[in-house]
């Protein structure tokens, strides 16, 4: 019976969004929640602003359970209607635009003179469930974190409108398969009975295990379009939720994560979830099937067969129980293992230039071969007692499988049962010893699939995410100080900066130099708010860095590195790279500035010629104004750049140095280096030493 809640005017908005609410506290939690509310009452103030006369709200639907709200009267189409009032106008255009931002949370229908709003605990579009994983985990309880198998249960509670006919669709498809036996025993017993194959009973068992064939392929088609692909779309989700989370950990978190163990995360323990919700889930739900399909029929036909099945069943559950746990501990010991191992290849990629260079080939090979051969004795330990229990199983599972067919075999013989029945049971014997054994071998895949629960939620349930304000300036000018400011990497150990200030007008330059590891690159990490200060004040335009919304801040940043990041793809895709619309005009002026246009003319393809990655195929110089070229597209107030002429000859630092000198006066510009020569035109000059600065 729905619920429903009439609203006579606006003074009962608040009553009727708190009814709202209650009803779905359970399916709308955290941002959702608050997102929902938002959309109801937007809603309802757009109806009682265009006069409708009755107002309800009510409680729809037994899975998705969504808010419905109902209103007679004119079409309010929420998105295309407009309000008279002209006083209420800036009103109109917030609420318009939040109804648009959140058209996923609602559906909107008119019918013979009725608007109707169905408004949803979260997003319609099940192709993409990022923002439900991530915010699981985002609005968990610190306190109480929630276990790996918590956050699947969430995602089917709030859909169940998708997993429950899913279930049931997977349950018909399987009984398909099950009554064929029944079938063929019906046929069995009609023809010795009757000593006819040409009968009515006959062709009626043959036309219904026909029909079965069908309904199981029809089920299968049905099952590629619905949970399997919803399960296909969580896999997605995790991956996504994953690369979310990783982006807003804090900088201290990647410096002590190895690349290797969170690309494996990424790749392989997602992949590992999805099989455990469709291929794992899939086998424990036939076999629940086979069990009540099994008693069924054994009571139907013959209960005394009964009895023997139910020793059988618990047998193998209790052989199930007793081998699940070494099991997952070694799984989890050879994931651990695994993830070294690609760290450590990881690693070695990345080193592979110094490698080659230094003739340290053999040191990375034994340095790689003990952690390879580590992983490999976890993985033998593993399939040694995988082989154990499937050798233990299969023996004992042959067996019994011997010792239904004598029992059969006697109660045929005592004329008890027909040989059709005796087909059946047996069939039904084999359909049973068959599960179990695939359950067995899907014992490790579902530890597997465990682990690789819990090592995801190490990543979405890490607490070092990086801080960020919501301050937004009016307009960024690219103004920094530093008010007193102290910060280290490590706690126990001395300070990098030791009470430092300094301030850096807009629009001027400043450059800090020093020798290497005194702090110079550590300034320029927290001007970009990646650490946070120990004590003083990091400030920009006047905004507290720790107040300060730093994704809109660092938009308004561009960003030259020592070491120029270039990535595998065309020139132009490298100078655009996370710019919306540019035009040519634009791209090849930055190339005149920064000195790249003789290079790009000579060029193949021109601006469209192929790079690889990290620009093996152009000389430093030329990577490190590419890198200046995508810094000035991005038309920044504030331009860093570090150490950008450290590793190039005499040649290709001039032309770099011309680069720079040409964006001056444009923005706010800071600059590390040991060149001496590369200072002349800096408004100011800081020294670091032993931490301390010195102007």
């Amino acid at each position: 019976m729905d619920r429903m809640f009439r609203v006579a005017g606006e003074s009962e908005i608040p009553a009727a969004l708190d009814f709202a609410m209650a009803q779905t506290a359970d399916k709308a939690q955290g941002s959702d929640a608050k997102i929902c509310r938002l959309i109801c009452e937007e809603l309802l103030l757009r109806l009682f602003s265009i006069g409708c006369p009755e107002i309800s709200v009510s409680i729809k639907g037994l899975f998705l359970r969504g808010i419905e709200i109902r209103a007679t009267g004119d079409s309010a189409d929420a998105i295309s209607a407009s309000v008279s009032s002209e006083e209420d106008s800036i009103g109109t255009q917030i609420g318009e635009c939040l109804l648009e931002k959140y058209a996923d949370y609602y559906t909107f229908r008119y019918k013979n003179g009725v608007n109707v709003f169905r408004v949803y605990p979260g997003k319609r579009d099940y192709d993409d469930l990022t923002d439900e994983i991530f915010g699981f985990y985002r609005d968990a309880d610190p306190d109480k974190q929630p276990g790996p198998v918590s956050v699947l249960v969430f995602i089917a509670k709030r859909h169940l409108g998708i997993v429950l006919p899913g279930v049931l669709i997977l349950l018909l498809r399987h009984l398909g398969a099950l009554m064929l036996p029944v079938f063929v025993a019906n046929i069995i017993n009609t023809v010795t009975d009757t000593g006819s194959f040409f009968t009515w009973p006959v062709y009626k068992n043959i036309l219904m295990s026909i029909a079965s064939l069908l309904v199981n392929l029809v089920c299968f088609w049905l099952d590629s379009r619905n949970y399997r692909r919803f399960t296909r779309t969580v896999e997605a989700g995790f991956r996504m939720a994953v690369v979310s989370k990783l982006q807003v950990l804090s900088m201290k978190f990647h410096r002590q994560s190895q690349s290797g163990a969170l690309l494996s995360k990424l790749a392989s323990d997602v992949q590992f979830i999805e099989m455990l919700i469709y291929d794992r889930f899939v086998e424990l739900l036939f076999l629940c099937e086979d069990v009540l399909f099994i008693i069924v029929v054994a009571l139907t036909t013959f209960p005394l067969m009964l009895a023997f099945y139910i020793v059988v069943v618990p047998a193998a559950t209790i052989l199930i129980r007793r081998f699940a746990g070494p099991l997952k501990d070694s799984r989890a010991t050879m994931r651990r293992k695994n993830e070294q191992v690609n760290a450590a290849i990881s690693e070695m990629l990345r080193m592979e230039d110094l490698t080659r260079s230094q003739g340290l080939h053999g040191t990375e090979y034994r340095s790689i071969l003990s952690k390879v051969q580590s992983a490999r004795d976890s993985s033998v330990k593993y399939d040694r007692q995988t082989v154990v229990i499937n050798n233990i199983t299969y023996g004992g599972f042959q067996t019994l499988r011997l010792a239904s067919l004598a029992f059969a075999a006697l109660l045929m013989a005592g004329g008890y049962i027909e040989v059709g029945t005796l087909v059946l049971f047996q069939s039904i014997f084999e359909l049973i010893i068959g599960n179990v054994q695939r359950v067995l071998d899907a014992v490790p895949l579902i530890t597997q699939g465990y682990d690789s629960l819990v090592s995801v939620n190490e990543i979405l349930l890490a607490g070092d995410v990086e801080y960020n304000g919501n301050k937004r300036p009016e307009r960024v000018s690219g103004e920094v100080e530093f008010r007193h400011v102290t910060f280290g990497y490590d706690k126990e150990k001395e300070p990098v900066l030791k009470d430092i200030s300094f301030r850096i007008p807009a629009g001027s330059s400043a450059a800090f130099i020093g020798k290497s590891g005194q702090g110079k690159s550590t300034i320029l990490n927290l001007i970009l708010g990646l650490y946070r200060a120990e004590s003083g004040e990091i400030l920009m335009d006047g905004i507290d860095m720790n107040e300060l919304d730093k994704n809109l801040y660092r938009r308004n940043i561009a960003v030259v590195p020592q070491s120029a990041m270039l990535f595998s793809g065309s020139i132009w895709d490298n100078l655009t790279y996370g710019l919306g619309m540019v035009t040519t005009d634009e791209v090849l002026e930055v190339i005149r500035q920064v000195g790249l246009e003789e290079m790009v003319n000579s060029m193949p393809d021109g601006l469209y010629t192929e790079i690889y990655e990290g620009g093996a195929n152009l000389s430093g110089g030329q990577r490190q104004r590419i890198t200046i070229a995508r810094a000035i597209l991005r038309n920044p107030r504030i331009i860093i750049l570090d150490e950008p002429t450290s590793s190039l000859d005499t040649e290709s630092m001039r032309a770099v140095q011309e680069a720079i000198e040409s964006m001056m006066g444009s923005c706010t510009m800071i600059m590390t280096t040991h060149n001496m020569e590369s200072l002349r035109r800096f408004d100011r000059v800081y020294r670091i030493e032993n931490g301390e600065l010195n102007d």
